[in-house]
């Protein structure tokens, strides 16, 4: 006999199937002669003929079904930032891209850091690249252009 449920063959002894812990006997995508797929709206088996139980509705252990994974949230209660702070960190430290890992911009944080870091290998180049980039942000913290964090908190004057 076979599982009607995966189609693992069953001993004389078992009631619950090893495999997919469906009951013996339940299920509908397997004959429980042969073992042979046979879809829910098939009266008898293709291979051997045996009769075949159409009325079950859902299968006995459905699949689990993937779920799209939340959407970033921002921190519980999370303070807002300082203008002055995030100016000052993308003044001194900006071409490490510090101040926006601070707003929550992992992307542009990681984009100003790599450039840094390539610069070992471009003479400096994409350093400098890098320092232009983060002084024009400084100039857009401090003129309001940019006014909010990642999670559209906005700034403290």
């Amino acid at each position: 006999m076979f599982c009607k449920n995966c189609s693992k063959e069953l001993l004389e002894n078992e009631t619950v199937c090893s495999q997919c812990n469906a009951p013996k006997g339940e299920g509908h995508n397997y004959c429980s002669n042969c073992g042979t797929y046979t879809p829910p709206n098939q009266a008898f088996c293709t291979r051997c003929g045996e009769a075949c139980q159409t009325q079950q509705t859902t299968p006995v252990n459905p699949m689990p079904v993937y779920t799209q994974p939340p959407v970033m949230q921002p921190p519980v209660a999370q303070e807002r930032k300082s203008r002055l702070a995030v100016g000052l960190l993308a003044l001194v430290f900006g071409s490490l891209g510090i101040h926006n890992f601070y707003l929550g911009q992992k992307s542009r944080a990681y984009a100003q850091l790599i450039l840094t870091l390539v610069s070992f290998f471009t003479c400096g180049i994409t350093a400098i690249v890098s320092m232009v980039w983060s002084f024009v942000e400084a100039i857009q913290i401090f003129s309001g252009t940019i006014n909010h964090d990642a999670w559209g908190n906005e700034f403290k004057s």
